[in-house]
């Protein structure tokens, strides 16, 4: 077929049947994204079975999230990012291993005397009052 680039003809030669193949070729899937019949990489590569290169779906997204953040410390980078917005902050807490993870952490944290970086930051946080 005219218009099917070399790429996605490479990518669908692992569909063994040369019918199936050419048969597949002629009748491209419809891209949802732009709402047209054409073959792209990521669709090619949807149809024979392998990973896109665009994740479309939420659990593609969370894989490719956790292929990238799977150093220690870019994941506590990204943690830390996306905690800042309330409402993934507010959905996080209700799920108790994650809540107990952070509450954990935090413990061990004040125990060790970590994680305060100056006395300036010492009086910025929150303290409880004494007239409860």
């Amino acid at each position: 077929m005219r218009g099917v680039s070399h790429k996605v003809h490479y990518i669908l030669a692992g569909i063994v049947d040369d019918a199936e193949r050419f048969e597949a070729i002629d009748a491209p899937p419809l891209d949802e994204r732009v709402q047209i019949r054409r073959w792209t990489t990521d669709l090619a590569k949807k149809y024979v079975g392998q990973r896109p290169d665009r994740p479309e779906t939420p659990a593609q997204k969370v894989a490719a999230i956790h292929r990238l953040a799977d150093d220690d410390e870019v994941a506590a980078q990204v943690a830390t990012d996306v905690l800042r917005r309330p409402a993934v902050a507010a959905r996080v807490v209700t799920d108790d291993t994650a809540r107990h993870m952070v509450n954990k952490a935090q413990t061990t944290q004040h125990k060790t005397g970590r994680g305060r970086t100056s006395p300036a930051a010492d009086l910025a946080s929150p303290r409880r009052s004494c007239w409860r």
